[in-house]
């Protein structure tokens, strides 16, 4: 099983890429309650995590889906969506993905 520096995958609740981290070759990985840093990329991340559950929304977001506390139309075609952390973090869908949270969330 994939390691992110001390947490296991199941304890992902969402990935937000870190430009400095990157250029480290690591990734800064937030979770429900933490952060971790891993030398995974994103993209490998997604193929490990279980399908239906995780969504990858934007190039630098992939999100528990379950975590999803409310999305909302930032714009014309823009949408944006809260997760039920305690920050009530909000995150935007990317264009191209705003389809598949859609269909994922049963949002018609």
């Amino acid at each position: 099983m994939l390691e992110l520096l001390g947490a296991t995958l199941p304890e992902l609740r969402r990935g937000l890429s870190e430009g400095a981290a990157r250029t480290l070759a690591y990734e800064l990985f937030d979770t429900y309650d933490r952060s971790y840093l891993s030398t995974a990329s994103l993209r490998e991340l997604e193929a490990a995590l279980p399908a239906g559950c995780f969504l990858r929304i934007h190039r630098s977001y992939l999100v528990d889906l379950a975590r999803v506390a409310s999305v909302r139309r930032a714009g014309p075609d823009r949408l944006q969506l809260s997760l039920d952390d305690a920050q009530r973090t909000e995150l935007d869908v990317a264009r191209r993905q705003a389809s598949r949270l859609r269909a994922a969330l049963k949002l018609g």
